[in-house]
């Protein structure tokens, strides 16, 4: 048991260890170097697919500055930057093309899954990001670089880093370079959030990844994401019945009544598809979580001597991790 993944990661390449569990020990920045060391390490790297989206935005309400609350709140700002997010190069640069770009969305294979949720304000396309917020009456400041906000000032949004990983900080960059273009400026904190900035409703964007329960038709572990990725505030409210937090507009009020009536409807069974596609399609095209790719794989480090170890499959909160896969059924036959 190492607590250094440094080490881990050393230790691993030297082939030292019979398995390392993808996940947080092998992000996948590490891919390459020890996909490289197979052969010599006696050991192989597997590929398992994410339920979950693995580049997402999550935007804030409550922000406590009044005029970007507003602007944050207006669908077409929030269809702009998604827009102008381009999702592939995203998926080339930090997931190395093997994570599947697109919108924060259920997995395809579930079955109450709609194709448009994936597409939703999905393509790169600047040219109509920059005609939503033209629009809004975002103008350009004198030396069109960045627009600016009704009260003048120039139009800068911060994005926080929910795990403070490379990957995150990565993104954080080039959605800079990205959302330059339409005259917005991220400025990036690639530090992770504090818990305090979080439950306290002070970020503007959240970069994470959500729980992952509800995008597949049943799931062993993890609560269901239906209000993850609002402000704290709403999500407590709508938790805990209005009992704590803010109370949210009407709208996810009546989600609210849709989660509950689906409780108690048994999974797979038509009124059951019916609703969880209701529940969706609200969720997926408020867009007040963004995707950018999705799917991404996690690769996990197994000895050629360890055996009856699947060598492909899903992972993830649903899976309850590899306790799907019996971990006590792996054997070691050298």
């Amino acid at each position: 048991n190492f607590e250094d993944r440094e080490v881990i990661i050393m230790k691993a390449i030297a082939g030292e260890l019979d398995f390392v569990q993808g996940y947080e020990l092998l992000p996948m920045d590490d891919y390459p170097v020890v996909k490289e060391g197979e052969k010599e390490g006696d050991y192989r790297v597997l590929l398992y697919r994410d339920f979950k989206s693995d580049g997402v935005i999550s935007i804030n309400p409550l922000t406590p500055d009044p005029v970007v609350r507003k602007i944050l709140g207006d669908i077409r700002f929030r269809q702009a930057i998604s827009l102008a997010i381009d999702r592939e190069m995203i998926n080339r640069t930090v997931f190395f093309g093997l994570s599947k770009p697109g919108q924060y969305a259920p997995l395809p294979s579930s079955s109450f899954y709609k194709e448009e949720w994936g597409t939703y304000y999905a393509d790169y396309d600047v040219e109509r990001a920059n005609a939503l917020l033209d629009e809004m009456g975002l103008k350009w400041d004198s030396e069109d670089i960045y627009r600016l906000k009704p009260d003048g000032e120039t139009l800068e949004i911060l994005l926080e880093s929910g795990h403070g990983s490379k990957p995150e900080a990565t993104m954080g960059e080039m959605l800079t370079a990205q959302w330059k273009k339409i005259g917005v400026k991220l400025a990036v904190r690639t530090e992770k959030a504090t818990h305090e900035r979080i439950t306290e409703d002070l970020c503007e964007l959240l970069t994470t990844v959500p729980e992952s329960k509800g995008w597949v038709d049943v799931a062993m572990a993890s609560s269901e994401p239906y209000f993850w990725g609002l402000g704290k505030g709403w999500e407590k409210w709508l938790k805990t019945d209005g009992k704590e937090g803010v109370e949210p507009p009407a709208e996810w009020k009546e989600l609210k009544k849709w989660v509950d009536e689906l409780i108690s409807l048994r999974p797979g069974t038509e009124e059951w598809i019916t609703l969880k596609q209701k529940i969706w399609d609200f969720r997926v095209k408020q867009l007040w979580v963004i995707g950018m790719v999705g799917q991404a794989p996690i690769f996990h480090l197994v000895k050629n001597y360890v055996r009856n170890f699947p060598e492909e499959g899903l992972f993830g909160w649903s899976t309850a991790m590899d306790i799907a896969y019996s971990p006590q059924q792996w054997f070691i036959k050298k």
